[in-house]
């Protein structure tokens, strides 16, 4: 179970799929009674309708703050509603997608460590920050650049991820 990764684990991350909508909210709502409370999860939707104005939309976050589960903001270029900065607790999982490195790629990441160092001095405790493009080629180098980022806003940030082994395959731990 992945529960034994104790002190590795960091926050799973449930993707529902782009044609569950908010008339689906009640099996989200069983699902979520069921998930371990002990097991850190941020859930991400993708149907237009958690992005309007309405109350099913709101019971959304509502239920997510409920079972102290985090939100997933994804920021892609294509898409800018799912950008919605709803945080449902003091845990967050942004989702990265990146444009082939084009410029503005480095200028959202810039906006995303201002915001983290404004986030964590509001009360934010973690900040879950996956990055990728569409060419997986260019991610390590986009993800460097993000590590960068947050550690000039944020010096004493714990971050996770690869570790560079001289010269050798990095690892995770």
């Amino acid at each position: 179970m992945i529960a034994g990764l104790e002190e590795k684990l960091g926050c799973c991350f449930l993707q529902l799929p782009p044609y569950f909508s908010v008339r689906d909210i009640n099996l989200l709502a069983r699902f979520l009674e069921q998930f371990p409370a002990s097991i850190p999860l941020a859930v991400e939707v993708r149907h237009e309708s958690f992005f309007q104005p309405a109350v099913q939309a709101e019971d959304y976050f509502q239920l997510l703050q409920q079972h102290h589960i985090a939100t997933v903001i994804t920021d892609v270029a294509g898409r800018r509603d799912v950008c919605h900065m709803r945080l449902t607790g003091a845990r967050v999982l942004i989702r990265f997608v990146g444009n082939a490195l084009h410029p503005t790629d480095y200028t959202r990441i810039e906006d995303w460590s201002r915001r983290a160092k404004d986030w964590t001095a509001r009360g934010l405790r973690e900040l879950y920050f996956f990055t990728h493009e569409p060419d997986n080629l260019l991610a390590p180098e986009l993800a460097a650049y993000t590590a960068e980022a947050f550690k000039t806003q944020m010096p004493g940030a714990q971050l996770r991820g690869p570790k560079p082994a001289g010269g050798q395959q990095g690892t995770l731990f």
